[in-house]
């Protein structure tokens, strides 16, 4: 089954499941939206292929996933706790495009013209993102907020596999858990990919987040037309892909981040 049809079933199933609600199929964008949620059908057509299983009991995946995302715009305060001992193992960092809207009063911090770092509390079906009034409920700076969600994050890619092409010295990591771009920010994983591809921590290497589940690592000296076919699919990516990032590459040492804008 490819990913267009994919869609087209989900479409159909849905309708019948949810016959009070109004569901638009954009096959070609793998979307399917009802009302103002929208929610992309590439990862989950992804996790069906890989784990090879009946459509039928993926259908009730795919159900949950629409039923807890439908939930969470109805009440998404519900993700966000008063106490601090209820958020503070849930934080994580999140790479999130300067495009993205009502985001005005969440805690943001520079990254590139195109892209911010914020800070989200993670949910087992989402995440919900930290605001200027929850910092001053809790008690605490931005900088301490950020500075905890690293290290959760951290401990949380204990078990996070990347995929390395010794041919090309090109490392990828695209988990799906929703902080794969955003792992470019811990200290810990630039030192991994250094070493992956250069044989040491010192020096550079060029790295690409066109979106928020996707992370590539390759060397500044690597051929001319892998170079051009990496940034020409980080491009593409940026422009079609669901949490749309960056298509520009970013140059990166163990203590620094630095686009190439």
């Amino acid at each position: 089954m490819m990913l267009e049809e994919f869609c087209r079933h989900a479409h159909r199933m849905l309708c019948k499941q949810f016959p009070d609600r109004e569901f638009e199929l954009d096959a070609e964008a793998s979307t399917i939206r009802c009302g103002d949620l929208r929610m992309s059908m590439s990862n989950l057509f992804d996790e069906y292929r890989q784990n090879l299983v009946p459509l039928a009991e993926f259908d009730r995946l795919i159900i949950d996933n629409f039923d807890q995302a439908m939930k969470m715009m109805q009440s998404p305060a519900s993700l966000m706790p008063e106490r601090w001992d209820e958020a503070v193992g849930r934080l994580r960092p999140q790479l999130v495009s300067s495009r993205l809207p009502n985001l005005d009063d969440a805690l943001r911090f520079p990254f590139s013209s195109e892209v911010q770092s914020a800070v989200v509390v993670d949910a087992p079906n989402g995440y919900a993102y930290v605001k200027d009034h929850n910092a001053s409920q809790w008690g605490k700076t931005p900088l301490e907020i950020m500075e905890i969600a690293r290290n959760n994050l951290l401990k949380a890619s204990a078990g996070a596999k990347s995929h390395f092409m010794p041919s090309e010295r090109l490392v990828v990591m695209q988990t799906h858990d929703g902080y794969d771009a955003a792992r470019i920010l811990l200290r810990e994983i630039r030192r991994g990919l250094l070493q992956a591809i250069l044989g040491r921590i010192d020096g550079t290497i060029l790295v690409g987040i066109p979106n928020r589940d996707f992370l590539i690592a390759w060397p500044e000296d690597a051929d001319q037309a892998v170079q051009a076919g990496i940034r020409q699919q980080l491009q593409l990516d940026a422009q079609e892909q669901h949490h749309a990032l960056t298509g520009v590459p970013l140059r990166v040492s163990l203590d620094s981040i630095t686009p190439l804008e």
